[in-house]
């Protein structure tokens, strides 16, 4: 895919055309504007790449009555990893993105965030009622997760892929500091 090997900004629509095989017109018929076509098919890969078949697994302890939330925590941040570390020109160009286009940024986090937040939310309220966590504001601890996540994530697969890491226990001692802070007791 040429988008990801060069990012938005670094594609012609007459290369993209020619990879295609079709006229760079017909592109623009069925697109409208090279920013459609990048959006519709970032969002066609992405979710053929982290959908409902990908999250098989994640989905079924996520719905397990019995899995404690730090389980169904860590089960999701070592699919991720997992995933991120299979496609790792993916996840350099998605970073690329978010941080590059304003518009491209609107439109993951509009399609991903929301379902994601609500799901996260709703987890965070179920622990809260059990008593697995303190009373906190949900939408806080997702951010914490979720940033804390990105960040190693990120860590692990841009800037330091050939490093040894030790992804278990990294999201281990993650959840740990989530969990109970940097206390010593």
């Amino acid at each position: 895919m040429l988008f990801s090997a060069r990012g938005f900004d670094g594609v012609r629509t007459r290369e993209i055309a020619k990879e295609a095989n079709v006229a760079e017109k017909t592109l623009f018929q069925h697109f409208g504007s090279k920013a459609e076509l990048f959006t519709q098919v970032l969002q066609q890969r992405v979710m053929k790449l982290s959908g409902p078949a990908a999250l098989a697994e994640v989905v079924q302890v996520l719905t397990r009555p019995d899995a404690t939330l730090r389980d169904k925590l860590r089960v999701l941040a070592l699919d991720r990893i997992s995933f991120l570390r299979k496609h790792p020109n993916l996840a350099s160009f998605i970073l690329r993105e978010l941080l590059q286009r304003e518009a491209f940024r609107d439109a993951f986090f509009s399609q991903l965030g929301k379902r994601t937040a609500n799901a996260f939310q709703s987890l965070f309220s179920l622990a809260t009622t059990r008593g697995e966590i303190g009373p906190v504001d949900p939408a806080r601890a997702f951010r914490l997760f979720v940033t804390t996540l990105i960040g190693y994530s990120v860590t692990r697969t841009v800037f330091f892929p050939s490093h040894a890491w030790d992804d278990e226990a990294e999201v281990d001692a993650m959840l740990e500091t989530l969990f109970h802070g940097w206390t010593t007791a």
